[in-house]
């Protein structure tokens, strides 16, 4: 199998899971980077996902794929010690979960293939391909950015406290500004007041959480982020 088949393989494989294909591959053991910004309890079933994917197509572990699985703890400062480490390894491809991971594996190299997990921004707009249809570089992968999810939340919040005033929204600056724009925005139409905290890792997330409930808000918003929900699952 060419090495782009792979990826588009890889591709499918984190986010639809298994499917069936034919493939002929040689005797490489391809070599599969996961750079994860959250806690490292989670990768396991993050690697299950790609290792079931990959095994309906014919690579199994460790005959011709290899995976080295890499996760911050929540940490921002280690995401690009820790791309720079897996590119050292001479990895074939790096699955980059969040927009973070993947700026940070396209500044350890020009070459890897990335394949992103990027449900917080437009790959467009961030400048991370060119079109759709030709989308050129080294990324291809999931990207789910869709800001008016903002505007619903808040809306729902609303009917279910017709009170609503103010809301504190959990924000991840390292996911960019795309979905707190769209809350901003909305929070102006409905006339709700926004009290945002920045959550920049796993360490001030319980602060965070204390100052919302001692600022006096009838709701708890938290935006999309990849080390959030992983934090608050352990």
């Amino acid at each position: 199998m060419k090495r782009r088949d792979f990826i588009t393989l890889l591709g499918g494989a984190m986010t639809v899971g298994p499917y069936a294909a034919s493939a002929q591959q040689g005797s490489k053991v391809a070599k599969v980077g996961l750079l994860y910004p959250g806690t490292a309890a989670v990768l396991p079933s993050r690697v299950a996902g790609l290792r079931d994917g990959l095994q309906a197509a014919g690579y199994r572990e460790p005959d011709n794929v290899e995976f080295l699985p890499q996760a911050t703890e929540g940490d921002p400062a280690r995401i690009a010690p820790l791309a720079a480490e897996l590119a050292e390894r001479k990895v074939d491809v790096i699955v980059a979960v969040s927009p973070a991971a993947v700026q940070a594996v396209l500044a350890a190299s020009t070459t890897i293939p990335v394949v992103a997990l990027d449900l917080e921004s437009d790959p467009i707009t961030s400048g991370l391909i060119k079109s759709f249809s030709r989308p050129g570089g080294q990324v291809t992968g999931v990207f789910f950015d869709f800001p008016e999810f903002g505007k619903k939340w808040l809306e729902l919040l609303k009917e279910a406290i017709p009170r609503l005033a103010k809301v504190a929204v959990l924000w991840d600056p390292a996911t960019g500004a795309v979905q707190m724009k769209a809350i901003e925005s909305a929070g102006k139409l409905l006339g709700v007041q926004l009290e945002v905290l920045q959550v920049r890792g796993a360490g001030n997330l319980d602060d965070a959480i204390l100052n919302a409930g001692t600022n006096g808000v009838d709701a708890l918003l938290m935006l999309s982020s990849p080390v959030i929900p992983s934090v608050l699952r352990d």
